[in-house]
């Protein structure tokens, strides 16, 4: 894979090209379609070991990875910070995250890398979660009789938005020879 171009501050920026690269195959953008396989590999796992396609238990999502407040911060598992990022709350929960993250990505890889891409990912997306954690840690639900329910946190949604932010920051800069189309 080509290295992007880095323009000197001041430069023009090249026209844009007239044609549209076909940008569908896995070596175009293999963390793309790596962290989309991954996150669709622990869905599978999970409807195939009986938790449920649309509606999975608190329960169920906690033991495949999901995070807490409790279990992060009292119980010391802070491995889910990071592996609540793979786990998703349903099939419609996993379908938007993993198109978000399919269409992101494709733009994204050229510009950073698929090293730049899985960095941004698991950093904002660790992040995210830690942010959830320490809020829902500061505000948890408290049910009727005066117990603390501490909510789980699943989903790649903060690693997408990371992704979101980063594109924000790569194509607002001069320096980058990136066609308006794009």
């Amino acid at each position: 894979m080509p290295e992007p171009e880095i323009l000197p501050p001041g430069a023009q920026i090249p026209p844009p090209q007239a044609v549209r690269k076909p940008r569908s195959s896995w070596a175009t953008a293999p963390a793309t379609y790596l962290l989309v396989g991954i996150n669709c590999a622990v869905f599978l796992a999970m409807v195939g070991s009986g938790v449920s396609i649309g509606t999975p238990t608190t329960e169920q999502l906690m033991h495949w990875g999901a995070n807490n407040a409790g279990s992060v911060l009292i119980n010391g598992e802070w491995i889910r910070i990071v592996t609540a990022m793979f786990v998703h709350v349903g099939i419609l929960h996993l379908a938007t995250n993993m198109w978000c993250l399919w269409n992101l990505g494709l733009l994204a890889e050229p510009l950073m890398g698929s090293v730049g891409v899985l960095a941004v990912y698991i950093l904002t997306g660790a992040a995210g979660n830690l942010l959830s954690t320490d809020i829902n840690w500061l505000w948890p639900i408290r049910d009727g009789a005066g117990g603390v329910f501490f909510p789980a946190g699943a989903g790649a949604s903060g690693a997408v938005f990371g992704i979101a932010g980063a594109l924000i920051v790569l194509l607002k800069s001069n320096r980058l020879p990136v066609p308006p189309f794009e």
